[in-house]
């Protein structure tokens, strides 16, 4: 009787964890999408058959299972302790957490190829339904924004500063950033139409007053510096030009 009911308990909660994972394209089948691919895939697949067996074991030991993860709940976590579980970092998704688990197992060209894949299968969309999934994520996200408290928003906002100030602080990921910058900034303009043009100048005009107008005397003056200097050099040029003809 005991045992029949273990069992069962079991069954409900690996079918809990399935539920809870279903948003994760995480799935036996993704590891087996081509016949060609079998033999690179088999250890993908065998990665993830393993962390399911894992659960198993867990479930039949101890009888509990930490959702978060899948993973088992050690007795020094239980205690308050920490335990594997305490190994994600603060800030970091469990999700995050998981797939860097898994490419920390695959070599470099198994993970390449999976992050092919799942470009491929992005690619594949039309553009109808390209532009469906985009219009649905801004407008979740506005849902989102307009939802948020004062404390969120300044703990969002704080999230993000200090994020740009990170990635700025490095010279490299400052020039990539500002190179991806440009180019979309030159394909945009390309693209665009009158209206848009119009809209968008509208908007430099408004956030360089809403800046002027927060703006501290030292970054004024500083402002100020960086223009007399652009003129400066302006000028200059235009008299080497002049002087050449």
């Amino acid at each position: 009787m005991n045992s029949q009911i273990k069992t069962e308990l079991l069954d409900e909660e690996l079918a809990v964890f399935e539920a809870s994972t279903s948003g994760i394209s995480l799935k036996v089948e993704d590891f087996y999408e081509s016949s060609n691919e079998q033999g690179e895939e088999a250890n993908e697949g065998s990665m993830f058959l393993q962390i399911k067996s894992e659960q198993s074991e867990c479930s039949e030991q101890s009888g509990e299972m930490d959702f978060n993860m899948g993973l088992c709940k050690t007795e020094d976590e239980e205690a308050g302790n920490g335990g594997r579980r305490s190994q994600i970092p603060s800030g970091m998704s469990k999700h995050v957490y998981y797939y860097q688990r898994m490419k920390e197992k695959l070599t470099p060209e198994q993970w390449e190829q999976r992050i092919q894949r799942q470009r491929e299968k992005r690619h594949m969309l039309t553009p109808e339904a390209r532009e469906e999934r985009r219009s649905k994520a801004r407008e979740q996200r506005k849902e989102k924004l307009a939802s948020e408290t004062e404390d969120e928003r300044a703990l969002r906002l704080a999230k993000l500063a200090a994020r740009t100030a990170r990635r700025m602080s490095d010279p490299e990921q400052k020039a990539q950033r500002q190179e991806y910058a440009r180019k979309n900034y030159l394909k945009r303009v390309e693209t665009e139409t009158e209206e848009q043009k119009k809209i968008r100048v509208q908007r430099v005009i408004e956030f360089k007053k809403k800046r002027i107008s927060n703006e501290s005397p030292a970054e004024r003056e500083l402002r100020l510096f960086k223009k007399r200097e652009e003129n400066r050099r302006r000028a200059e040029k235009l008299k080497r030009e002049k002087e050449k003809v």
